[in-house]
């Protein structure tokens, strides 16, 4: 019982981790793809606050803009979720 507890907290530590490292590569990029008008300091405000993401009203285009920037990644990460028990299975049984 306790290799299946330490299986899973692995496993669900390694799909946090790599989760987290997709978000904090990827998000910067997705944020100057989708909203090159704004400046720099602008893109890393949105990028540090979500509330500050959520402030702009719907349908406004930097909304919009970091909505499709997280749907990309959103994809990414559910790819890797849905994949990485195949792959961590066949790197632990032997």
């Amino acid at each position: 019982m306790r290799y299946v507890r330490a299986h899973v907290y692995l496993a669900s530590l390694i799909k946090r981790t790599t989760a987290g490292a997709i978000w904090s590569n990827t998000m910067p990029d997705n944020l100057e793809k989708y909203l090159p008008w704004l400046t720099d300091e602008q893109r890393a405000e949105l990028f540090g606050s979500i509330t500050s993401a959520a402030s702009y009203p719907l349908g406004d285009p930097v909304r919009e803009g970091v909505i499709s920037g997280t749907f990309k990644i959103a994809m990414l990460c559910t790819y890797q979720r849905k994949y990485s028990p195949i792959m961590f299975q066949h790197t632990t049984t032997r």
